[in-house]
């Protein structure tokens, strides 16, 4: 979508874009900061309840049920301290380690690797705050080491530069100091920039639910028969089962239980097509 967008900008005779990347990542704007309030708050339960509520959703979870399974997901996340719990939606391959990774690539590295090194990070961060530290973590991680390399490959290609204004150096030092409830209060988001933009921005800005800007995996493999079995056969064919990384009876599990609608495994499934396209270019030597 980066690299249409830039080209369609491009076509148009422009030079430069303007890109609003960091602008979550300082105000409070990303729903997952909302969330991971509410599991907080689960967090600092009583130990005995907490741990009745993790068994009632380990209980409930695992089927074709997409409630169950989101309660499931809730208990389990919310009983984790953060920075593991803020991440869990990016570690696919570290949650299903003994699942998904074959025997040999698991005997050659550790489930929690990249999570040591989150923590690491997490920990070093001088930020009072709980909802400080994840948002300087997501600066580091999602707009610095991410984002941007994706915004400014995708202009440079289509051969526009991008301008970055939320990520001022000293307009992210000003807001580093605003208080936490000045950017995330009960479900409210970016509280302090839309009191800003009141008058300045439309109404349906201001209102509009967030909006991600990925392609629609989940929706091709529903309503794409072509696409849907062009993935399944890549990820199971066997150029990548005698690569022997992953277990072939868990990725075609993936694909089962995502049409069955209990849960949404489209992301992965997908992280893993990008990983064996990448590998065929890359280290194959040979075009995917």
């Amino acid at each position: 979508p980066t690299l249409a967008c830039a080209a369609m900008v491009a076509a148009d005779g422009r030079a430069i874009l303007v890109a609003g990347d960091g602008g979550d990542e300082i105000f409070g704007g990303n729903e997952r900061y909302a969330k991971d309030r509410i599991m907080q708050r689960w967090f600092e339960l009583p130990g005995a309840v907490n741990t009745l509520g993790r068994a009632l959703g380990r209980r409930l979870g695992g089927g074709s049920n997409h409630l169950l399974n989101r309660i499931d997901n809730f208990t389990r996340r919310a009983s984790l301290p953060n920075p593991d719990r803020f991440y869990t939606d990016d570690a696919f391959a570290s949650e299903c380690f003994e699942e998904l990774l074959s025997a040999s690539f698991r005997s050659s590295v550790r489930a929690d690797l990249s999570l040591q090194l989150l923590r690491g990070m997490y920990a070093g961060c001088d930020a009072r705050s709980d909802l400080h530290r994840l948002m300087a973590l997501d600066l580091e991680l999602a707009i610095a080491q991410n984002d941007l390399v994706k915004v400014d490959g995708a202009a440079r290609h289509a051969g526009v530069s991008v301008r970055f204004p939320f990520l001022d150096p000293d307009l992210v030092a000003w807001a580093g100091r605003l208080k936490p409830h000045w950017k995330v209060s009960g479900r409210g988001k970016r509280v302090l920039f839309k009191r800003a933009m009141a008058g300045v921005l439309p109404d349906a800005i201001l209102k509009k639910p967030k909006q991600g800007f990925g392609l629609p995996i989940s929706v091709w493999m529903r309503e794409r028969p072509v696409f849907r079995e062009w993935l399944r056969d890549l990820l199971l064919s066997e150029r990548s089962r005698q690569r022997g990384w992953f277990e072939p009876a868990y990725v075609a599990g993936l694909f089962e239980r995502h049409q069955a609608g209990g849960w949404d495994h489209s992301a992965p499934l997908w992280s893993l097509a990008v990983l064996e396209l990448w590998v065929r270019d890359n280290l194959d030597g040979d075009s995917p």
